[in-house]
């Protein structure tokens, strides 16, 4: 579960994000700014598995309403 943060320390970590992005080509540099705050490695590695279900899961409920249009409509008599 992620750490709760003093507002200043948080206030501080957006303003130095903000500083940072235009060094990042990625726009993201909170990889580096994360070991200054205190998060640890094994939360930004949970934040991408998460990240990488939610697009899984995203994906497989498009291929199920994709098919269940396509089951829908071959089972639908007026179409035959």
């Amino acid at each position: 579960m992620p750490k709760k943060f003093l507002p200043e320390v948080r206030d501080r970590a957006v303003r130095m994000s903000l500083d940072r992005l235009s060094d990042h080509p990625t726009g993201y540099p909170s990889s580096a700014l994360a070991p200054k705050f205190g998060l640890l490695s094994n939360e930004l590695e949970e934040i991408k598995k998460l990240k990488t279900e939610d697009r899984d899961s995203k994906e497989a409920n498009e291929i199920r309403k994709a098919a269940s249009i396509l089951f829908a409509r071959e089972l639908d008599p007026r179409h035959h």
